[in-house]
């Protein structure tokens, strides 16, 4: 097994054009350019029997991204011991997780996927979204044709406000993402999957480790993923200064919104806070930023979620993906 700064591309590039029927140079225009970009090859004798292509992520460079994974159709991966000797490589070079963020038949080519779930953590995923249309015929007053106000509508930074259920309340003080630590947020992620029972163990997972969160979060922050919204993301407090909840939305883009992440603490679930936060989330995106729809992913196994999504009328598009984490030991 190498690494690209031990081993040219060519042999990769041979190996997958055969297996692909494409010349060496085509294979070679798709990812040799990529940056940071690593190829792990497997061999028997001399011959290439399989690849993996990677990258590492330049905000947190303990995290391998896998782009493409392909083994000829009659890899032995049981006497190959693949998974063993990528962990003791993934040791040496200080990775602690390994994340694919789509698995299928094309980006796994020759390989099991149902198989590769005993090894790696895979959670399936689809986007959601709320059309204008679907907003107002589920959200609006029919009668006045109104959206009808809540008491934590509209919220100000800086400011409390309470939310009551069930004769409980509690109060809280919304912040911006520029106001609190992503490593607190990312516990109350850590918490949240912790209390999930997703049927791919990725709560057995969670519960050892909060470094994925903290490194999801802090991609999140950084505009990894798209350009924040400071003025319709919100963070609320407790009124000790803890992070009771959050919802981090993008800007939008061709008049869509994007919910990027979206937990509230398990203590202090009941409280209506997930609505408060949600609301003004919708609200901001369709009365004030002039969107058509809003979209989000969510993980299937999460039903209560989606449960609650749905009730907001958000409605399933048809992609899914699978998405695989390793944790290194």
């Amino acid at each position: 097994m190498k690494w690209n700064h031990e081993e040219e591309f060519d042999n990769a590039s041979k190996f997958l054009g055969k297996l692909f029927n494409k010349t060496p140079e085509e294979i070679k225009e798709r990812f040799v350019n990529i940056p940071e970009m690593y190829v792990l090859s497997f061999k028997d004798d001399s011959e290439i029997k399989g690849v993996i292509i990677s990258v590492r992520d330049d905000r947190s460079y303990n995290i391998l991204e896998v782009l493409f994974v392909a083994f000829e159709p009659d890899f032995d991966f049981k006497k190959a011991n693949l998974f063993n000797k990528l962990n003791n490589f993934c040791k040496k070079e200080y990775i602690d997780v390994i994340f694919s963020h789509t698995i299928t038949e094309n980006s796994f080519v020759n390989i099991n996927i149902e198989k590769l779930t005993e090894m790696i953590t895979t959670q399936k995923r689809a986007l959601m979204y709320l059309a204008l249309s679907d907003y107002k015929d589920k959200w609006y007053d029919k009668e006045k044709n109104e959206l009808p106000k809540l008491i934590t509508d509209h919220f100000k930074f800086q400011k409390k406000f309470k939310v009551s259920r069930n004769k409980k309340s509690k109060k809280f003080t919304i912040v911006g993402v520029n106001d609190v630590s992503w490593v607190k947020v990312a516990e109350v992620q850590n918490k949240v999957y912790a209390n999930v029972d997703f049927e791919d163990n990725m709560s057995i997972l969670s519960k050892k480790t909060v470094d994925f969160n903290v490194s999801l979060i802090k991609k999140l922050f950084s505009g990894y993923y798209g350009t924040l919204s400071s003025e319709n993301s919100y963070i609320a407090l407790t009124e000790e200064g803890n992070v009771a909840g959050y919802i981090v939305n993008l800007a939008p883009t061709d008049k869509r919104g994007y919910i990027a992440d979206f937990a509230v603490d398990p203590l202090y679930q009941g409280y209506g806070l997930g609505k408060a936060l949600l609301r003004n989330t919708v609200i901001k995106y369709f009365e004030q930023m002039d969107c058509e729809n809003i979209a989000l992913a969510v993980t299937l196994e999460n039903l209560k979620t989606i449960e609650f999504y749905v009730d907001n009328g958000f409605q399933f598009k048809l992609e899914q993906n699978t998405e695989g984490i390793l944790f290194i030991d």
